[in-house]
């Protein structure tokens, strides 16, 4: 008996969160969808080979992660900015921002401006609005990994990897239970027939970023997502280098550059953020 297992291929979707404080505009959830079997080898070995090339010698075992808001802002391990230059961070940041390009991964994202949620959620406090926020575009992120696996990765099924965070992993289990959940959608009215999901099985995995160093590179995403929504131009050289892989776009921004097509020959699901 063959139950076609040798063809179901499995995606590996890593995501992150940016933008949970009070100060952000958008909270944005993001992050490169792996093939499991032919690249996430090779990717984990390649940001083990970038600390190895960065990072100086003796601290390569106390090193913990290359996480986007540290080094852009001097914290942390990066935190001497005599030692730590933007002339000796911007190697770093270039060889993190060609992930993508060099392994040719999608990226997912969504977000949730927090004062359009707040306009219509008076009543909830700082604290619940972040936990509401952040809850909410990881659902809608899901939803754009289920529709790019539906357009795009038909024959195969995916695992969403999120890092682990204590103050999101209850709503973000629940809603993904819930989406996945056929029983709950019989009588579906929202118009939509994405639920349930089809293409991502299992619950969501949760792990630190030093287990699982895919998800530096939602970090990363997630971080020049969430600047470029917020009108940080000095960072939108490297939310430019994103671009071309993005399978959604904030609304009203144009689509990828044509010449990239043969490098990402499905472009995006949708061409704008909400239509």
């Amino acid at each position: 008996m063959s139950f076609g297992w040798n063809r179901r291929l499995v995606r590996q979707i890593y995501l992150d969160e940016a933008g949970t404080s009070a100060n952000d505009t958008h909270a944005v959830v993001a992050g490169p969808v792996v093939h499991a079997d032919d690249v996430l080898i090779p990717l984990q070995t390649h940001i083990h080979s970038l600390v190895e090339e960065f990072i100086p010698k003796e601290d390569h075992n106390s090193f913990g992660v290359f996480h986007m808001t540290d080094l852009w802002n001097n914290g942390k391990y990066f935190k001497d900015k005599s030692v730590w230059t933007w002339e000796k961070k911007k190697p770093i940041i270039d060889a993190l921002t060609d992930i993508p390009r060099h392994f040719k991964l999608p990226i997912v994202m969504q977000f949730i401006e927090r004062s359009s949620f707040v306009e219509e959620h008076p009543e909830l406090k700082a604290g619940d609005v972040d936990l509401a926020i952040t809850a909410i575009a990881f659902s809608a992120c899901e939803m754009v990994a289920e529709s790019l696996m539906r357009s795009v990765y038909q024959d195969e099924i995916a695992q969403i990897i999120a890092e682990d965070n204590d103050h999101t992993r209850k709503l973000i289990k629940e809603a993904h239970n819930s989406f996945r959940d056929p029983r709950k959608w019989a009588d579906n009215e929202m118009g939509t027939d994405i639920f349930p999901f089809r293409h991502i099985q299992n619950g969501v995995l949760f792990a630190a970023k030093g287990e699982s160093p895919a998800l530096q590179v939602a970090d990363m995403c997630a971080f020049f997502i969430r600047g470029h929504l917020r009108g940080q131009r000095n960072s939108d050289q490297y939310y430019n280098k994103l671009k071309p892989w993005m399978c959604v776009f904030p609304k009203g921004e144009a689509e990828y550059f044509p010449s990239l097509r043969p490098s990402y020959p499905f472009g995006p699901l949708v061409m704008v953020y909400g239509e």
